[in-house]
Parts: C-alpha cells; sequence; structure tokens
C-alpha cells in the first residue's frame, strides 16, 4: 500500500484514508475499498494536495480531465459516494467557498 499526501512540511499528519496505486483502492483503517475509476481519481487528488482544499474547477479538471462549466453536480455525487464507500463522512471534509479536502489522522483522532 502507498499513502500519498505526505507535504514537503514534516509536521502535517498523513492522510486518515491511504491508497493503494497498484490496485487502485482505498485502504482505510486496514481496510481495503473498491472504488470506481472516477472515484479513485477523485481520492487520488484530495489525498495529493495535502490537506489543502481543492476547488471543484481543480476536481474537475484533473479528475475528469473537463472544463468546469456546469458540471459542479458530478462532483457532489462521487463526494458522497466516496463517503459513503468509506464509511465515513468526515474522510472528506467541505469547506464552503473552497471546496474538498482529506482529512488527516491527527483531525480524526
Amino acid at each position: 500500500m502507498v499513502t500519498r499526501g505526505a507535504s514537503a512540511d514534516s509536521r502535517q499528519s498523513p492522510p486518515a484514508v491511504g491508497i493503494d496505486l497498484e490496485r487502485r483502492m482505498a485502504v482505510h483503517r486496514g481496510r481495503r475499498i473498491a472504488l470506481t475509476p472516477i472515484e479513485f481519481s477523485v481520492l487520488k487528488v484530495l489525498i495529493d494536495a495535502a490537506g489543502r482544499p481543492v476547488e471543484v474547477d481543480e476536481l474537475l479538471k484533473r479528475a475528469w480531465h473537463q472544463d468546469a462549466t456546469g458540471r459542479a453536480d458530478k462532483v457532489r455525487i462521487v463526494i458522497a459516494r466516496l463517503r459513503r464507500r468509506l464509511g465515513d463522512p468526515r474522510l472528506i471534509e467541505t469547506i464552503a467557498g473552497e471546496g474538498y479536502r482529506a482529512a488527516s489522522v491527527q483531525e480524526l483522532a
């Protein structure tokens, strides 16, 4: 398993959910979680952001490779599905006016 998202800042706590790049799965509390390709891409973008909020436009560009015009609903739907699959909605935080971010281990402790 590879846990992505470590920041250059060594004080940054690792993400509370990891990703297995080979199997394209999420890993949370030792449990492997199957994801659709788009769910995996969205989660990878969030984890790679290392605690920084990711705007909807950026998620669309990096996970879907599309422009953002009228597509925010796609992001909301996939985020909701990811939260359900991961089993803990706190793993992906909504930051009002900024986007979404992956929670760190320290935040969930």
